[in-house]
């Protein structure tokens, strides 16, 4: 996802460091993982819901 810019010179400086960190190698290397993307099974979504001692977070959906 691109963030909102105000204007051109962010726009530039935000591809500057992109383009940086491509060339250092810094940038993840790792694919997503085979599942993602899977629906949660519904039984497991109904127990993250109905726990409301939690807090449901998009972190606990995905795991």
């Amino acid at each position: 996802m691109v963030p909102y810019f105000a204007d051109l010179t962010d726009i530039r400086a935000f591809w500057a460091q992109v383009g940086e960190a491509l060339r250092s190698g810094t940038a993840p290397q790792t694919l997503p993982s085979a599942d993602s993307g899977v629906p949660l099974p519904a039984a497991r979504l109904r127990t993250l819901l109905t726990d409301a001692s939690r807090v449901l977070t998009a972190d606990r959906v995905v795991a």
